[in-house]
């Protein structure tokens, strides 16, 4: 029944039993394209798996190869846009990598800005998309596309420009984050001193590319104060890119 539904024919094997378990073939029927041939590859990768079962004059086994087809190689090789429809009708796959952060602090200017400053770097697509955060604040979740090998200079870049801590790569199990420490300084009202925490984001180079006050610790000493929490978070963070 799997098979009548599937784009690919059964055939018998070289023993008497079971060689294609449902669940096997249910995962060919939804993933893969059935081929008369093996086509000319370019292979990138290779490996065995050994099923349970011993059969006296057939090896157990299963191959299983990751390649690219010679026509599509040359294809890419010419220049032509992996996204143009193929000549089966078929549409060519693409591989992008999609970047994602959530900001809850980014000014509109910022914002508006990061289309044209990430598309510098490989960005192929720039979406921005208010979303409720902890503590109830509204928030942003920018989503970028870009390809792969651009992943890691656009990361940076969306990091240097919003001053997020961290960017996620969706479906890879890594992410490009900073890395991060607090300083506490001392901030001045009225002949008081008052102690803030500043997380200071910076590359794996000690490059320092964003401080940001801690918002707590901001509210607490604007209301001690008597000022605006945005007069605190500025002067903490001027007292760290200063020392």
């Amino acid at each position: 029944e799997i098979a009548e539904r599937a784009d690919w024919s059964l055939r018998g094997g070289p023993v008497e039993a079971e060689l294609l378990t449902p669940t096997g073939a249910a995962l060919l029927a939804h993933f893969a394209e059935g081929v008369e041939t093996l086509p000319s590859l370019r292979i990138e990768a290779s490996g065995y798996g050994a099923g349970g079962y011993d059969f006296p004059d057939h090896p157990n086994v299963l191959r299983a190869m990751v390649g690219e087809s010679e026509a599509r190689s040359a294809s890419n090789a010419s220049g032509e846009a992996a996204s143009e429809v193929s000549s089966d009708g078929r549409l060519v796959r693409d591989d992008v990598a999609v970047l994602e952060t959530n900001l809850d602090d980014a000014s509109p200017e910022i914002l508006g800005g990061l289309q044209e400053s990430l598309a510098e770097v490989g960005a192929r697509d720039v979406s921005v998309v208010p979303l409720t955060m902890k503590k109830s604040r509204p928030g942003h979740l920018v989503k970028v596309i870009c390809k792969p090998e651009d992943a890691e200079k656009v990361a940076r870049r969306l990091a240097e420009e919003t001053g997020t801590l961290g960017v996620r790569q969706a479906g890879a199990t890594h992410r490009w984050i900073a890395d991060r420490e607090f300083e506490t300084v001392a901030v001045e009202f009225d002949g008081r001193q008052f102690e803030v925490d500043v997380k200071i984001a910076s590359d794996d180079a000690g490059e320092v590319y964003d401080v940001s006050a801690e918002y707590d610790d901001s509210v607490e000493v604007a209301r001690e104060a008597g000022v605006a929490v945005r007069e605190v978070m500025r002067r903490a963070e001027s007292e760290v890119r200063q020392s």
